[in-house]
Protein backbone atom coordinates (compact mmCIF):
# COMPACT_ATOMS: atom_id res chain seq x y z
CA UNK A 1 0.00 0.00 0.00
CA UNK A 2 1.05 3.59 -0.49
CA UNK A 3 0.91 4.15 3.29
CA UNK A 4 3.82 1.77 3.81
CA UNK A 5 1.79 -0.60 5.99
CA UNK A 6 1.62 -4.31 5.07
CA UNK A 7 -1.67 -5.45 3.58
CA UNK A 8 -3.23 -8.92 3.37
CA UNK A 9 -6.18 -9.25 0.98
CA UNK A 10 -8.28 -12.26 -0.12
CA UNK A 11 -6.11 -14.93 1.54
CA UNK A 12 -6.86 -18.09 3.48
CA UNK A 13 -4.85 -17.96 6.72
CA UNK A 14 -5.01 -21.30 8.51
CA UNK A 15 -2.83 -22.16 11.49
CA UNK A 16 -1.29 -25.48 12.35
CA UNK A 17 0.89 -25.80 15.43
CA UNK A 18 1.86 -22.11 15.72
CA UNK A 19 0.58 -18.72 14.54
CA UNK A 20 0.09 -17.94 10.85
CA UNK A 21 0.70 -14.18 11.16
CA UNK A 22 2.76 -12.52 13.90
CA UNK A 23 2.95 -8.71 14.18
CA UNK A 24 4.04 -7.19 17.49
CA UNK A 25 5.06 -3.86 18.96
CA UNK A 26 3.88 -0.38 19.78
CA UNK A 27 2.13 1.37 16.90
CA UNK A 28 2.67 -1.50 14.45
CA UNK A 29 -0.07 -1.26 11.82
CA UNK A 30 -1.26 -3.54 9.05
CA UNK A 31 -4.49 -4.24 7.19
CA UNK A 32 -6.38 -7.51 6.65
CA UNK A 33 -9.37 -7.47 4.28
CA UNK A 34 -11.56 -10.20 2.77
CA UNK A 35 -9.51 -13.04 4.28
CA UNK A 36 -10.64 -16.33 5.75
CA UNK A 37 -8.81 -16.60 9.07
CA UNK A 38 -9.19 -20.10 10.51
CA UNK A 39 -7.82 -21.93 13.49
CA UNK A 40 -7.00 -25.60 13.02
CA UNK A 41 -5.21 -26.56 16.25
CA UNK A 42 -3.87 -23.73 18.40
CA UNK A 43 -4.21 -20.25 16.95
CA UNK A 44 -4.31 -18.29 13.71
CA UNK A 45 -3.75 -14.61 12.88
CA UNK A 46 -1.87 -13.10 15.79
CA UNK A 47 -0.86 -9.56 16.65
CA UNK A 48 1.80 -10.25 19.26
CA UNK A 49 2.75 -13.51 20.92
CA UNK A 50 -0.11 -15.53 22.37
CA UNK A 51 -0.58 -18.72 24.33
CA UNK A 52 -4.39 -18.88 24.47
CA UNK A 53 -5.36 -20.11 21.05
CA UNK A 54 -6.91 -16.86 19.80
CA UNK A 55 -7.53 -16.45 16.07
CA UNK A 56 -6.47 -12.80 16.37
CA UNK A 57 -4.51 -11.44 19.34
CA UNK A 58 -3.87 -7.69 19.41
CA UNK A 59 -1.40 -6.54 22.09
CA UNK A 60 1.58 -4.37 22.98
CA UNK A 61 0.09 -1.28 21.34
CA UNK A 62 -0.35 -2.91 17.91
CA UNK A 63 -3.02 -1.21 15.80
CA UNK A 64 -4.22 -3.46 12.93
CA UNK A 65 -7.27 -3.04 10.72
CA UNK A 66 -9.57 -5.97 9.88
CA UNK A 67 -12.30 -5.44 7.28
CA UNK A 68 -14.78 -8.04 5.97
CA UNK A 69 -12.89 -11.12 7.22
CA UNK A 70 -14.26 -14.50 8.26
CA UNK A 71 -12.82 -15.37 11.70
CA UNK A 72 -13.64 -18.90 12.81
CA UNK A 73 -12.62 -21.94 14.82
CA UNK A 74 -10.49 -20.32 17.52
CA UNK A 75 -9.25 -22.70 20.18
CA UNK A 76 -10.38 -20.09 22.69
CA UNK A 77 -11.37 -16.67 21.31
CA UNK A 78 -11.93 -15.14 17.89
CA UNK A 79 -10.50 -11.69 18.73
CA UNK A 80 -8.49 -10.96 21.90
CA UNK A 81 -7.43 -7.35 22.66
CA UNK A 82 -5.14 -6.89 25.65
CA UNK A 83 -2.13 -4.94 26.96
CA UNK A 84 -2.93 -1.68 25.12
CA UNK A 85 -3.92 -3.58 21.99
CA UNK A 86 -6.03 -1.41 19.73
CA UNK A 87 -7.29 -2.11 16.26
CA UNK A 88 -10.27 -1.45 14.03
CA UNK A 89 -12.63 -4.35 13.24
CA UNK A 90 -15.35 -3.58 10.68
CA UNK A 91 -17.87 -5.91 8.99
CA UNK A 92 -16.21 -9.16 10.04
CA UNK A 93 -18.00 -12.48 10.52
CA UNK A 94 -16.87 -13.98 13.85
CA UNK A 95 -18.29 -17.44 14.57
CA UNK A 96 -17.64 -20.94 15.92
CA UNK A 97 -15.01 -19.87 18.48
CA UNK A 98 -15.09 -20.61 22.22
CA UNK A 99 -15.75 -16.87 22.76
CA UNK A 100 -16.35 -14.22 20.09
CA UNK A 101 -14.50 -11.11 21.33
CA UNK A 102 -12.60 -10.67 24.63
CA UNK A 103 -11.35 -7.21 25.62
CA UNK A 104 -9.08 -7.11 28.69
CA UNK A 105 -6.11 -5.39 30.37
CA UNK A 106 -6.32 -1.96 28.75
CA UNK A 107 -7.38 -3.29 25.36
CA UNK A 108 -9.03 -0.55 23.31
CA UNK A 109 -10.38 -1.83 19.98
CA UNK A 110 -13.01 -0.24 17.75
CA UNK A 111 -15.71 -2.62 16.46
CA UNK A 112 -18.38 -1.65 13.92
CA UNK A 113 -20.99 -3.68 11.99
CA UNK A 114 -19.52 -7.09 12.84
CA UNK A 115 -21.61 -10.26 12.96
CA UNK A 116 -20.74 -12.22 16.11
CA UNK A 117 -22.68 -15.50 16.32
CA UNK A 118 -22.68 -19.19 17.22
CA UNK A 119 -19.86 -19.19 19.78
CA UNK A 120 -19.26 -22.56 21.47
CA UNK A 121 -19.62 -21.11 24.99
CA UNK A 122 -22.48 -18.84 23.97
CA UNK A 123 -20.75 -15.54 24.83
CA UNK A 124 -20.36 -13.07 21.97
CA UNK A 125 -18.45 -10.24 23.72
CA UNK A 126 -16.70 -10.33 27.12
CA UNK A 127 -15.15 -7.19 28.65
CA UNK A 128 -12.98 -7.73 31.74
Amino acid sequence: ESSGHPGFFCNTISAGERQSVLVQGADVSCRFAHNQIMNKKTFSAVMGSVDRGACIDVRDGANPEFYCNEITGGASVGILCQQRGRGRFVRNLIYNNQLGVHIETEGNPYLEQNTIRDQVRGTGVLIT
